[in-house]
C-alpha cells in the first residue's frame, strides 16, 4: 500500500460566528486554521444542528462540507478534492464537544482513499485546551501501521508549531517537527532511525501543495544525499548521489521523474564504470534499464 497523505488541522478560509472570540488561547487562528472548530465557526445553525459547506484556499481541496450537532456532539466531515489530486476520498464521523472558546474534545473515525484505490482507516482523539493541542492517531487491530501522537502549540495569530513521534516495536523512531502559518505554508524536519537506516530531511509545502525536500540517508555501505519535489497530482522528481560511506566519494547518481502510480522515467550514472543508463519505471513496480554498455533488462 502506498503512503497516504494525511494532514492534521487542514486550514479553512472564511470568517465565522460560532466561536465567541473570548478564546481560551490568547491567539485567534480560527480564521485560517482548520479542524472541527473552524468548520463549526463557518457553518450555519439550524436549531441544534450546524451545517457547513465552504471553499478552501488549498489547491488540493475544493470544498469542505458536513455537520455538527451541538446537542449530542455527533459530527461528520467530507472533503471534495481537486480533480487532479492524488487523494480521492476523505470522510470522518464521530462525536465530542466543540467549545465556543476554541477548546476541543472530539473522537473521530476517518476513512481515506487515494486515486489508486488504496485506503486507510484510523481513529483520532483530538484534545485542545488553551493554546495546546494533542491528536492521538490509532489504527484497527491487525493493521501494519504504528500509532502515534501529534502535539501542537498555537504560538501567535499567524503560526502553529507541531511535533510528532512514532516509536516502533524494534526500537526505531521517527520524529517530525513542523510549522504552519496563515499563508498555509508548511516547513519542517524529519529524523528517522527506523529499520537500521538513519534518515534526515528538511522540507516545505505551500498552499498549492508544492512539496520540496533535501535529505540524507546513511547505511552501512552507502550514504545517499538528494532532493525530492512533488506537485499536487503526486508527480515527483527525485535526484540523489550515492556516496561511499566514510570516504565521501560519489559513486553514482540517479534521477527519476515519476507519476503517483510509480510510472515514469529516469537516468542512472555509475562513475566507477563510466556507465550511463536510461531507466523506465512501470506502475506495477517494474524497473528496466537501457545502458551505454549494451545492457538491456531489469534494474
Amino acid at each position: 500500500m502506498r503512503a497516504l497523505l494525511a494532514i492534521a488541522l487542514l486550514p479553512g478560509c472564511l470568517g465565522g460566528t460560532y466561536l465567541d472570540r473570548d478564546l481560551a488561547c490568547e491567539y485567534d487562528v480560527f480564521n485560517w486554521l482548520g479542524g472541527l472548530s473552524r468548520h463549526a465557526d463557518v457553518g450555519e445553525s439550524d436549531g441544534d444542528l450546524i451545517r457547513f459547506d465552504y471553499p478552501t484556499n488549498e489547491a488540493w481541496i475544493t470544498r469542505i462540507n458536513g455537520r455538527y450537532n451541538t446537542l449530542d456532539g455527533e459530527f461528520s466531515v467530507q472533503y471534495d478534492y481537486f480533480d487532479g489530486y492524488f487523494m480521492s476520498v476523505y470522510e470522518a464521523e464521530g462525536y465530542g464537544t466543540v467549545y465556543t472558546d476554541g477548546d476541543l474534545d472530539v473522537l473521530s473515525t476517518v476513512y481515506e482513499e487515494d486515486v489508486l484505490g488504496d485506503s486507510v482507516l484510523y481513529q483520532e482523539r483530538h484534545l485542545r485546551s488553551g493554546c495546546d493541542g494533542t491528536i492521538r492517531t490509532r489504527y484497527p487491530e491487525g493493521s501494519s501501521r504504528t500509532p502515534y501522537t501529534t502535539n501542537y502549540t498555537i504560538v501567535s495569530d499567524t503560526q502553529v508549531d507541531y511535533d510528532s513521534v512514532i516509536d516502533y516495536d524494534d526500537g526505531g523512531r521517527v520524529t517530525r517537527e513542523w510549522t504552519m502559518n496563515d499563508a498555509l505554508d508548511v516547513a519542517g524536519t524529519v529524523v528517522s532511525d527506523a529499520d537500521g537506516v538513519n534518515y534526515s530531511s528538511e522540507y516545505t509545502q505551500d498552499v498549492d501543495a508544492n512539496f520540496e525536500s533535501t535529505w540524507t540517508q546513511e547505511s552501512t555501505d552507502f550514504d545517499y544525499v538528494g532532493t525530492t519535489t512533488r506537485d499536487v497530482t503526486g508527480f515527483n522528481v527525485q535526484e540523489y548521489d550515492g556516496v561511499e560511506h566514510g570516504t565521501g566519494n560519489v559513486l553514482f547518481h540517479l534521477r527519476s521523474e515519476r507519476n503517483y502510480d510509480g510510472s515514469g522515467t529516469g537516468s542512472y550514472q555509475d562513475f566507477t564504470q563510466d556507465l550511463t543508463c536510461d531507466v523506465t519505471y512501470g506502475s506495477n513496480g517494474s524497473c528496466d534499464l537501457s545502458c551505454s554498455n549494451g545492457y538491456e533488462g531489469r534494474c
